[in-house]
C-alpha cells in the first residue's frame, strides 16, 4: 500500500489518532486526580458534542482530500487522478454525524456520570478499527 496516498499527514495511518487519544487520556487522568468523580459530568458534556466537532474536522479533511482510502466505485468514492478511491474524511464525517443524534439523546436522558464519555470513546474506537479495513 502506498501510505503517501492513504494518509498524507503521517507516514502510518492512525498515528495521529493514537497521539490524540493519548493526550485526551492524559488530560482525563489529570482531571480525575485533581477533582475525582466530580469531573465526570463535565467530561460528559464535552463528549456529547465531540461527534459534531469531529464531523466538522473530518469535513475539512474531505474538502482537502487528506485521507484517501482503497480503490472503490462505492458511495464514498471520490475521483482522483490515480482513480476513484474511498475518501476516509467523508466516510468518517458521515459516520460521526450518524452517532451525534443517539449520543445527544443519551446525554439528554441524564445517565450516570461517565456513561456518555464511555459510549463516545467506545464508538470512536469501533469506528477507527472499522476504518482500518478501508485503507
Amino acid at each position: 500500500m502506498n501510505h503517501a496516498i492513504a494518509h498524507t499527514s503521517w507516514p502510518n495511518p492512525g498515528e495521529s489518532v493514537v497521539g490524540m487519544m493519548a493526550g485526551v487520556l492524559a488530560v482525563a487522568a489529570g482531571a480525575w486526580w485533581r477533582w475525582g468523580s466530580a469531573i465526570l459530568p463535565h467530561i460528559d458534556v464535552l463528549a456529547s458534542v465531540a461527534p459534531v466537532i469531529g464531523a466538522l474536522a473530518r469535513f475539512g479533511c474531505f474538502l482537502a482530500h487528506d485521507h484517501r482510502g482503497r480503490s472503490s466505485s462505492g458511495l464514498f468514492a471520490v475521483r482522483f487522478p490515480e482513480g476513484a478511491r474511498i475518501d476516509l474524511g467523508l466516510f468518517e464525517c458521515v459516520a460521526v454525524l450518524a452517532m451525534a443524534g443517539p449520543i445527544w439523546w443519551l446525554w439528554k436522558s441524564r445517565p450516570t456520570p461517565g456513561v456518555v464519555s464511555a459510549v463516545v470513546v467506545t464508538a470512536a474506537i469501533a469506528l477507527r478499527i472499522s476504518m482500518r479495513f478501508l485503507l
